[in-house]
């Protein structure tokens, strides 16, 4: 699967802007999956 972010943030903090992504979908009760080995 695959993701495309698209943020209105200025700058290029994109640690920022997925911390920020992962806070909403633990509001709506979702999780991002991932994998340390990938």
């Amino acid at each position: 699967d695959h993701l495309r972010v698209i943020s209105m943030e200025k700058g290029g903090n994109m640690k920022r802007v997925f911390e920020r992504f992962c806070r909403g979908l633990k509001q709506r009760g979702w999780e991002f999956m991932w994998n340390e080995h990938l």
